[in-house]
């Protein structure tokens, strides 16, 4: 389930813990201070909407001028009465997601108006309008947004997506340097170990890393240092044997040959080739030429 890369697995442990905090704070956020808002919001809006109800209700139709002039100026809502209508009922969907205001709005007001009533979010995008059914007509109730919607809602959610993204683009810039380096130790270990001469590796990244790449430079000079002794011994031999070799090379030729030594002598001119192509070899790998393709020491 875990990614097998450590740059990945490195940024899920800087991301996970902090995703964490950030959905606390959301839910923490959403689950009390958002909900006691948007009731106490809904709650201002539903109180007053049923104290004109009532008024409409008690003031005779001539009266109701001033009570639409009040609700305007004191309450900033624009009142309308529609006589002898219905209100006709329609399923809207949600206009405002992740925010629980409809609920709220409709909530207060079935507990505090108490007659059947609809609200259209859809209709203006500045204003909610709340039809509340009368006996004798439909009481239409203008209300602007700003009175059940405030724009910290959002500036909230975007300042945790945001400082989201910010820190996970840091972290993963940050970490991608810190994996850069030890990509770079272990690229030069692998060419190292095929014999390749890759030089001392530049320390960079953390303090571990560099201490690292410092360790892997100290290695590769005991390595050239041990292989160059290595092959300076081994030239040293082999150039000491081609004067034994040579030696009896001359006492084999030399030899009396009859038939019964013949097949000895041959055998050993065979070995003493055999261990010159052998000395031959040492010395072209000790001059850096590499094994001969006809050559297998063994």
């Amino acid at each position: 389930m875990l990614p097998r890369g450590l740059l990945a697995r490195s940024v899920l442990i800087i991301l996970v813990p902090m995703l964490i905090l950030q959905a606390v704070a959301l839910q923490l956020f959403y689950g009390a201070h958002l909900d006691v808002i948007s009731r106490r919001l809904a709650g201002g809006v539903a109180g007053d909407v049923a104290m004109l109800v009532e008024l409409v209700r008690r003031e005779n139709p001539e009266d109701r001028s001033w009570i639409f002039r009040e609700a305007a100026w004191r309450l900033d809502l624009a009142l309308a009465y529609e006589e002898n209508a219905r209100i006709q009922f329609v399923a809207r969907p949600a206009s405002l997601l992740l925010l629980p205001l409809e609920e709220d709005l409709n909530n207060a007001l079935r507990e505090r108006v108490r007659l059947p009533f609809d609200t259209d979010w859809q209709s203006d995008p500045r204003s909610i309008i709340i039809r509340v059914q009368l006996p004798e007509g439909v009481l239409h109730v203008e209300a602007p947004r700003k009175r059940l919607f405030t724009s910290t809602l959002y500036l909230f959610v975007i300042w945790l997506v945001g400082s989201a993204l910010i820190l996970s683009g840091v972290a993963i810039l940050f970490m991608k340097n810190q994996v850069r380096a030890i990509r770079r130790l272990a690229g030069a270990a692998e060419a190292f170990g095929l014999g390749r001469d890759v030089g001392p590796m530049k320390p960079e990244g953390a303090s571990e890393v560099r201490q690292a790449a410092a360790a892997f430079n100290r290695m590769q000079e005991r390595i050239r240092r041990f292989v160059g002794q290595r092959t300076e011994m081994l030239a040293g031999i082999s150039h000491d044997l081609r004067t034994p070799l040579t030696r009896m090379r001359l006492a084999l030729a030399m030899l009396p040959r009859d038939a019964e030594t013949e097949e000895d002598l041959a055998a050993l001119n065979q070995d003493v080739e055999e261990m010159e192509r052998m000395t031959a070899a040492y010395l072209a790998f000790a001059r850096g030429e590499g094994w001969s393709s006809r050559v297998r020491p063994t």
